[in-house]
C-alpha cells in the first residue's frame, strides 16, 4: 500500500511489515509492537491512519510504535485479511469476523453458513453504500442504502472470493476455485461491449449521431477504474497528455477542464494486461493543457485526485491517497466518447469506442486518427441524406 506522504508499506509473510520512505527501508516486528509477523493488508483511512490486519490480530500505527486494537475493550480477537472504509467513516475488518468499528462502538456481522466457511478475504463498499463481501465459499452482500442490517448471500457464486476492483456501480469479483475462474465485472463489462452503439471495431461503418458532429467543446479524462502500472507509474497520464494534444492538432474542438461545459467527455485507459497498480497515483498530478479563445496553448496546473465526473467541483471524491491493488483489463489502449452536459456521463453507453494496441501512444495516436476519420465519414453519410 501506498499511503498519502508517497510511503510505500509492504506486508510479508513471516517478516513483519516493511516501509519504504525517503530511500531508507524500516521493518516493524514484535520489538515495535507487532506481535504477529504474517501481515495480510495494509490500509489508510480518510483520517490519515495506518491499519495492519495480521494472522493473529488488528493493528494501528501510533508514532513509530504499533498498537494492538483487537483483544481488547469492545473489539474480539480475531485474524485479519481485509480492511476497508465506508463513506460514513466505519472501518470494515473481516477474517476470523466481519466488523465494523466506527468511533467506540464495534458491531460484528455473521454471515450465513458454518464459519469455517465464512473467513473473509475481502471487501468493498460502492458509492450506494452496497457493501460487498468475499469469503473462502462465495459472496455476500448488505444494502445498506436500503435500510440494510443483514447479509445475503449470492447463491450464484461459490468458491473463493476476491473483490479486487469497481466497475462504478458493480463490484468486479474474481471467483477462484478449483473448476473455474469466474468474473461478474467482466461479464457486464462484456454486455457493454456488445451493445454499444458505435463501436469503432465493427465491420460496419456506425454513422456518429448529429450531437457529436455538433459538438464544441471536449473533455479529456482518465477512466476513473484506470490505475497507474508500478512499472509505468504515469502511463494513463501519459496517454491522456497525447490525446489532449492530438485533438488540439485537429482543431475541431476547444479543450475545457469540466463536464458541465464539455460537449463531449473523451475516456483514456492505457492497455495492461494485468498486475500491482497505484491507484490516486501522485503523478496524477498533472499539468492540463487548455486553449483559450486566442487560440494559443496554454498550461495550467491540476494537483490531487482527479475532479468527479458526477457533480465536479461541488462535491470533489475524498482523497484518500495512493492505494496499491491488482488490476486486470484489456491489454490494448482504449478510448471511448462520452456525451457531456450530463449528470454521470459514464453511466450511459459510449457513442463512440475504439480499441487496439498503442492507440493512444504518440505521435500517431491512432485512436484520435480514427475518430477524426468516423466524424469524417458521419458528416459524409450525413450530407448524402434526402
Amino acid at each position: 500500500m501506498v499511503s498519502r506522504n508517497n510511503t510505500l508499506w509492504i506486508g510479508t509473510e513471516g517478516g513483519g511489515l516493511i516501509r519504504y520512505r525517503d530511500g531508507v527501508f524500516r521493518a516493524f516486528s514484535s520489538k515495535d509492537g507487532l506481535t504477529n509477523d504474517f501481515v495480510r493488508v495494509v490500509f489508510q483511512s480518510s483520517s490519515g491512519e495506518i491499519w495492519i490486519g495480521t494472522d493473529n490480530g488488528l493493528f494501528r500505527f501510533a508514532g513509530e510504535q504499533i498498537e494492538r486494537v483487537d483483544n481488547a475493550g469492545s473489539v474480539p480477537l480475531l485474524a485479519v485479511h481485509a480492511i476497508t472504509e465506508d463513506g460514513e467513516g466505519g472501518l470494515w475488518v473481516g477474517g476470523s469476523r466481519l466488523l465494523r468499528l466506527h468511533a467506540a462502538e464495534t458491531l460484528e456481522y455473521h454471515l450465513s453458513g458454518e464459519a469455517s466457511q465464512n473467513r473473509v478475504k475481502s471487501i468493498a463498499v460502492t458509492r450506494g453504500g452496497t457493501i460487498w463481501v468475499g469469503t473462502v465459499s462465495g459472496l455476500h452482500r448488505m444494502d445498506v442504502s436500503a435500510a440494510g442490517t443483514a447479509f445475503h448471500r449470492m447463491k450464484e457464486i461459490s468458491g473463493t472470493v476476491c473483490i479486487i476492483g469497481m466497475h462504478r456501480h458493480v463490484a468486479e469479483v474474481i471467483m477462484s476455485s478449483r473448476m473455474a475462474v469466474f468474473s461478474v465485472g467482466f461479464v457486464l463489462l462484456l454486455l457493454l461491449l456488445l451493445t454499444s452503439p458505435a463501436d469503432a471495431k465493427n465491420k460496419k461503418k456506425q454513422v456518429l449521431p448529429d450531437y457529436v458532429l455538433r459538438a464544441q467543446t471536449v473533455l479529456v479524462v482518465v477512466n476513473p477504474d484506470a490505475g497507474e502500472p508500478l512499472a509505468n507509474p504515469t502511463a494513463n497520464m501519459t496517454a491522456q497528455d497525447n490525446v489532449e494534444k492530438a485533438l488540439l492538432k485537429w482543431g475541431r474542438f476547444k479543450l475545457v477542464m469540466d463536464v458541465a461545459t464539455a460537449d463531449l467527455v473523451v475516456v483514456v485507459r492505457k492497455g495492461y494486461a494485468g498486475g500491482p497498480v497505484v491507484s490516486n497515483s501522485p503523478a496524477d498530478d498533472r499539468p492540463v493543457i487548455y486553449q483559450p479563445a486566442g487560440g494559443d496553448i496554454r498550461v495550467a496546473g491540476q494537483h490531487g485526485t482527479r475532479p468527479a465526473l458526477n457533480d465536479p467541483g461541488v462535491h470533489p471524491p475524498p482523497d484518500r491517497g495512493p492505494q496499491l491493488s491488482s488490476e486486470t483489463g484489456p491489454s490494448e489502449d482504449t478510448l471511448e466518447v462520452y456525451q457531456g452536459e450530463v449528470e454521470d456521463p459514464l453511466d450511459a453507453a459510449p457513442l463512440w469506442r475504439y480499441m487496439a494496441k498503442d492507440a493512444l501512444s504518440a505521435p500517431t495516436v491512432a485512436a484520435v486518427e480514427q475518430f477524426h476519420n468516423a466524424v469524417n465519414e458521419s458528416e459524409k453519410q450525413h450530407q448524402q441524406k434526402p
